[in-house]
Formats: structure tokens, sequence, C-alpha cells
């Protein structure tokens, strides 16, 4: 619900923006240390739509919309009260999938060439598995963060008021989910195209 109502709100501005743009791409993270399994690079898909206002000749302010998962899995074999391991009791969770990030930002432009930084809202959830035998039950839950991030980007007008993008941006990922006693965070860079229509 908390996701439907962000997206909601974010509608009307996408509405009235000047240049709005709408793409795709890869998001990547390092799984986090303290989960159970070894730290890897993760590639997940992220969609995106953002909008920009013009301010003046080089500043714009706007906001985004992605989404996309994080993809950190955790792997846990059961153990008994002595720590011995039970067998075919395995709990498998699975954190940030779905994520939606939901960036207000600021961009300086120079030509075609864009450059700014962007502080948002993380809206995610997770989803754990447990297997004892045969048997499977399903947990799902989700949890908030927020963001913070720099990007930069190349937008080119090929017809009239429709242009192609690119844009890369690298974001710091806060969340509220609890690991250990500590909050997850890791760094998530990512790389998206699309194309751009100018109001």
């Amino acid at each position: 619900m908390k996701k439907i109502i962000l997206i909601a709100l974010m509608l009307p501005v996408i509405g009235s923006a000047q240049t709005i743009k709408l793409g795709g791409g890869v998001s990547m993270i390092t799984q986090p240390a303290n989960s159970s399994d070894a730290p890897h690079l993760v590639l997940s898909p992220v969609g995106s739509i953002a909008a920009d206002w013009m301010i003046n000749k080089h500043i714009s302010i706007g906001g985004s919309v992605a989404i996309t998962q994080f993809a950190r899995k955790s792997i846990n074999q059961r153990v008994d009260i002595n720590a011995n391991p039970l067998p075919d009791q395995i709990v498998k969770s699975y954190y940030g999938s779905p994520a939606i990030i939901i960036n207000p930002r600021a961009s300086y432009h120079t030509g075609d060439l864009y450059f700014g930084a962007q502080l948002g809202l993380v809206v995610a959830g997770s989803k754990s598995y447990y297997e004892s035998g045969n048997n499977v039950k399903i947990y799902s839950s989700s949890y908030t963060g927020f963001s913070a991030g720099l990007h930069a980007g190349y937008n080119k007008t090929i017809v009239k008021k429709i242009g192609a993008f690119v844009e890369l941006s690298g974001n710091y990922i806060a969340t509220g989910l609890k690991t250990a006693g500590s909050s997850v965070s890791f760094m998530q860079p990512q790389g998206i195209a699309g194309l751009s229509y100018k109001i």
C-alpha cells in the first residue's frame, strides 16, 4: 500500500514536467558482508521514469521513480540447541525484491550533458521461505530506508521534441532492515538508457 501511495503522489509531478525520461537498464550491488553468503556482485534489471524542470539556463530540479530489486539473498541451515544442523530445515530469505526508489534531484546542464545529486526514499519488500522436508512456509514483509547519490547523463534531441538519453548514477542505500543487530546498507551503481520527451 505504501508503494502505491508514493507512486500516486509522484504522478502529478511527472505530469507537469518540462522533460520526461523513460528508460531501463541494470543496477548492481555487492551483497553485504553480514549476509551468511560470501559477498558477490549482483546484477538486476531496473526501470525508471524521471521528470525535470529548468529553473534557469543551466539548473533543473525534478524527481525520479525507479523499480528494481536488490537481490540480497541469505540461506541459513537451522540448528538444534547444541548447534548441530537439522536435516532438511533451511530458511531462504530474499531482501529488496522488489524495491522502489523515489528520488527528488537537482542537475546542472551544459549543452546535452548534465550531472547532479539526488536524495530520496526506498520502499522494499522481503520474503522468507522456511523449508522443512517437503513443507514450505512463506513469510513476507516490507521495510523503508533512504538513498543518496550522484548522477551524470547525456540527453540528445533526435527529432522535434523526442530525444534519447543515457545516464549513470551511484546511490548509497541505507535500509531499515536489521541483520545481526546492524542496519543493511550498500552502494548501488546503475546505468539506464531510453527516450526523452520535451513538453
